[in-house]
């Protein structure tokens, strides 16, 4: 049987990757929108690796 994870965005991640698509924006929000999908489809991807990253320390205590 597999163990199903789940992504947690800290709120220090949301606000960084919501930086980057509003920095990119300013010049093509066509790649803004681009990369902001890219970002989320290779974190979500993590739902199926989740030791391949590590655990950031805000978390630390949540961890399995």
């Amino acid at each position: 049987m597999n163990k199903t994870y789940k992504l947690q965005w800290t709120i220090n991640a949301k606000n960084d990757l919501l930086n980057i698509v509003d920095y990119i924006k300013k010049d093509s929000p066509h790649i803004a929108n681009e990369i902001y999908l890219k970002i989320r489809a290779k974190a979500k991807s993590s739902n199926f690796f989740p030791l391949k990253s590590r655990i950031v320390p805000e978390l630390q205590k949540d961890s399995y």
